[in-house]
C-alpha cells in the first residue's frame, strides 16, 4: 500500500465516484447476470398538481421502490395503492418476481404491509427513536 493518497468528497459526483461505480458495476458484471437497470416512476396529477407519485427502478428480475409519496389531502382515498399497482404491474410485465423498499416508522409500515409486503429485517433507533424497515413482497 505504498504512495496510496486518500481523498475524501463531501459532495461524491465526480469522476472518482463515477469510477469506483463503474468499477463495482463491471465487477458485478462478471459474476451475476445482466443487470439490466431501468427506472420507473408514476406520477399522479389534478390539473397541473402533482398529488403523488412512486419512484424506483428494476434490476436482476426486482423491483426496488426508493419513494412514494401523497399528497396530506390525498391520503387514506387508495391513491397510494394505486400508484403502488402501477409500478408493480409495469415491473411484473418487464420480468420482476418481487419487490423490495424500506420505510420509517413515522412514514408508511401499516401501508405497505396492508398490501402485502412483509418485515424482513429492521435496523433499530434509525433516525434516533425511530426504526427502520426493509420489505419485500414476491409477485405471482
Amino acid at each position: 500500500m505504498a504512495d496510496i493518497t486518500f481523498h475524501s468528497d463531501e459532495a461524491p459526483a465526480g469522476e472518482l465516484a463515477q469510477g469506483v461505480i463503474r468499477n463495482l458495476v463491471a465487477y458485478n458484471g462478471q459474476v451475476a447476470p445482466p443487470e439490466n437497470r431501468m427506472a420507473l416512476a408514476v406520477y399522479a396529477t389534478t390539473g397541473e398538481r402533482l398529488v403523488g407519485g412512486v419512484v424506483g427502478f428494476t434490476h436482476w428480475h426486482w423491483l426496488f421502490v426508493s419513494h412514494l409519496w401523497v399528497a396530506d389531502d390525498e391520503r387514506h382515498a387508495g391513491l397510494g395503492t394505486q400508484l403502488m399497482t402501477r409500478i408493480e404491474q409495469i415491473a411484473m410485465r418487464d420480468g420482476a418476481v418481487g419487490a423490495h423498499l424500506d420505510t420509517f416508522d413515522f412514514q408508511a409500515l401499516p401501508f405497505y404491509e396492508r398490501i402485502g409486503y412483509e418485515v424482513f429485517g429492521t435496523l433499530h433507533d434509525y433516525p434516533p427513536g425511530f426504526n427502520r424497515n426493509f420489505l419485500t413482497k414476491r409477485f405471482n
